[in-house]
């Protein structure tokens, strides 16, 4: 998996874009919910989390991203509290109208901390993907990513991503996205804004 999120992550996007649905200028709100298996124990444990979300473009395919997930546990008698930030730079082309090819390779900072100890570390953050819209007011997407600690050995930090985007107005959309890991399963609701109006979105109600 890692080679191939390497190779489409750094594609040189050589196709010149088209005029499309799929926009790299955004603002999102979300809420998830994450469960995670413990093999050790045999069991598993409710995680909740918040993040914010950005990208904007810079050049005609190149943008900017980055997120920010603060999680907790859900679990009575415990106390556990996460920080995830990741920013970075992606490349993104449109070989077909309203149909997008992305990659992105960024930092990540992560923290934890149950009350009595704490631990963070820095790494990198790969990620691959497809955004088609199939009609103006219904996007779709799916992808890869990986992260790697500098520190913290991470067996299962490849993911397989989904998500879907139901466009309320030309700017706002209602979004579910769902992540897979090894040990983990996140949904995730939320909201998108997509500034300006030079692309025709939205579904006319």
């Amino acid at each position: 998996m890692r080679p191939l999120l390497a190779v489409l992550t750094l594609m040189p996007a050589a196709v010149l874009a088209q005029e499309t649905g799929v926009s790299y200028n955004y603002f999102g709100l979300g809420y998830s919910r994450i469960e995670v298996e413990d093999d050790v124990l045999n069991d598993s444990f409710d995680f909740v989390g918040y993040n914010v979300e950005g990208s904007v473009t810079v050049r005609d395919h190149f943008h900017l991203f980055g997120f920010i997930t603060d999680g907790s546990d859900d679990e009575p008698g415990m106390n556990l509290d996460t920080l995830d930030i990741v920013a970075g730079v992606g490349t993104h082309f449109d070989p077909l109208e309203r149909f997008s090819v992305f990659g992105r390779v960024g930092l990540v900072k992560s923290e934890a901390d149950n009350g009595i100890d704490s631990l963070d570390d820095d790494g990198y953050y790969l990620e691959a993907g497809l955004r088609y819209m199939p009609v103006e007011w219904v996007e779709v997407r799916a992808g890869l990513s990986d992260v790697e600690f500098d520190d913290i050995d991470v067996e299962d930090g490849e993911a397989a991503l989904f998500g879907a985007d139901l466009y309320l107005t030309e700017v706002v959309a209602l979004t579910l996205d769902y992540t897979k890991q090894d040990n983990a399963d996140a949904v995730t609701l939320g909201v998108r804004f997509y500034p300006g109006k030079e692309i025709v979105r939205g579904r006319r109600w």
